[in-house]
């Protein structure tokens, strides 16, 4: 009775997992869809491509060569011309050269991208990595960065780190446009990060911090807040190297040092909003979530500080700052309804108050 106890236990909880693996494999490819779909329309926007073919390289940290399969998609949506640098005859040769399997994930230099000028069919190398994967209870985070240079040129042309969040729960919706709680949720979460960053003694020696665009910003406004950040840190100040990547900052500070002794990057990795509880007098409550990640990192590649730093408020719906009930935000935005009704009751009133004068009248002994 056990082992059939222990089995069936072992089958159930086979299942229950395959179960959740492919809800995971869902979203996540999703969020790879979503996070594609932003870097070819980010691509398409710069208009750097023009009528040239791209050759895409295989994609670090890529899976099965899903986020490939997606972004080959999306680039073909765009109309634009898009190749696998793997079909190409000359490209087992070529990675061989340039070990390929050992590279970091850095920027490519002007004598790799002179290798694969080889390659017969395009004029373009879109190359870049995921960044993040991350799964939790509640979310898929996905984080790609992604680089174009020109094979004729050698210049790197374009590049940019796209994030997505995907939610496991149906009832939890990702904030895409922030709002009031959603922006004091983010000061939070950066008020704590600047308190322990005052407290970090790793990073004493440093007097500047170049900023990096965070991944799964919205409108750049974390972004702008981890600026803020160092207004408060007499001993380091922010400095902006007008790059859009961290692989394009490490490379800079490589070439010129001086630049900053550090880099601080990051994502916005969770912002929602949630259904807590269901009140229809005095209306619903909702949870606010949001998470950010940081670190600071020396231009030698070492991580002196960081951490992920969580915010969550709960609340009804406010007007001019007072609770006001479901029932009476119903009634001020329904006039019309709230009219007819109204006066619907006046006439039935009415018209019982005519019969009830009738039936006195008939009744009245004479």
């Amino acid at each position: 009775m056990k082992k059939h106890l222990v089995v069936g236990l072992a089958l159930l909880f086979a299942a229950a997992s395959a179960v959740q693996s492919q809800v995971t494999d869902t979203h996540g490819r999703d969020a790879l869809r979503n996070a594609a779909g932003q870097a070819v329309a980010s691509l398409d926007l710069a208009d750097v491509a023009g009528a040239k073919t791209i050759a895409l390289l295989p994609l670090g940290r890529d899976v099965d060569g899903v986020l490939a399969g997606v972004l080959k998609s999306a680039i073909s949506a765009a109309d634009l011309a898009c190749v696998e640098a793997k079909d190409d005859p000359f490209f087992e040769e070529i990675m061989k050269e340039i070990e390929w399997d050992e590279r970091k994930e850095d920027m490519l230099d002007e004598a790799t991208v002179t290798r694969f000028g080889r390659l017969q069919a395009a004029q373009l190398l879109l190359y870049g990595w995921v960044r993040q994967y991350d799964v939790s209870q509640r979310r898929v985070y996905v984080e790609i960065e992604l680089h174009l240079s020109s094979l004729e040129t050698k210049r790197h042309l374009w590049g940019g780190c796209f994030a997505s969040r995907v939610y496991l729960d149906p009832g939890v919706k990702g904030i895409v446009d922030l709002d009031e709680t959603s922006r004091e949720l983010l000061h939070q979460s950066f008020a704590d990060a600047s308190q322990s960053l005052a407290a970090s003694a790793k990073t004493s020696g440093l007097s500047s911090v170049a900023i990096v665009p965070l991944a799964g910003d919205v409108d750049r406004y974390a972004t702008g807040l981890a600026t803020g950040m160092f207004s408060n840190l007499a001993k380091l100040s922010p400095r902006d190297l007008s790059v859009a990547t961290l692989a394009e900052a490490v490379d800079l500070l490589r070439a010129e040092p001086s630049r900053a002794d550090a880099l601080l990057y990051g994502a916005v990795r969770d912002l929602s909003s949630s259904l807590v509880k269901e009140d229809t007098f005095w209306g619903n409550t909702y949870r606010y979530h949001a998470e950010v990640e940081l670190r600071i990192q020396t231009a030698k590649g070492d991580i002196v500080w960081g951490g992920t730093f969580p915010a969550s408020i709960e609340l009804r719906p406010e007007d001019d700052g007072e609770l006001k009930p479901a029932l009476v935000r119903w009634f001020l935005s329904h006039p019309r309804e709230i009219a007819l009704v109204v006066g619907g009751v006046v006439a039935l009133l009415v018209v019982l108050a005519v019969f009830r004068m009738f039936f006195r009248a008939v009744s009245r002994p004479r």
